[in-house]
């Protein structure tokens, strides 16, 4: 049986984050990605516990994700005793996704280094990339 490496007790510290879950942060964050699907489909690579996935597919956008691997490894103690616990995970590199989207038959279309469309660049420490499914042949 597969390890619960993403149980209740790793769900709640995140959700416990509630500068991230805060409107102010996830309905630009939905708006614009509601915007790029317009009618068709998103993937939500690292999709963890639903924090954009959920008010974008009720925005009516069909909403598929993923989570990719590392190991991230969590130390605490408690009642004095020390509990470890190891989580895998995997960062994944823009080039890395575009090769996987190219085998899965899609095609780039934009990348930012950001939600308000900040430019991609070899500085940027975060992406907001889109691709689009091509036309069957």
């Amino acid at each position: 049986m597969p390890e619960d490496y993403f149980g209740e007790d790793v769900a709640a510290r995140y959700d416990d984050d509630a500068d991230i879950f805060d409107p102010a942060v996830v309905d630009p964050v939905v708006e614009f990605l509601a915007d790029l699907a317009g009618d068709g489909a998103a993937l939500e690579l690292g999709i963890g516990t639903g924090r954009i996935a959920p008010p974008l597919a009720q925005r009516g956008v069909r909403v598929h994700g993923i989570e990719q691997g590392l190991v991230s490894h969590h130390y605490a103690v408690v009642d004095g005793e020390l509990r470890v616990s190891s989580i895998p995970f995997r960062y994944v590199w823009p080039s890395e996704l575009d090769l996987m989207a190219r085998f899965a038959g899609m095609t780039p279309r934009e990348r930012w280094s950001g939600w308000k469309y900040e430019p991609f660049t070899s500085e940027s420490a975060k992406h907001v990339s889109v691709w689009e499914k091509t036309a069957s042949r």
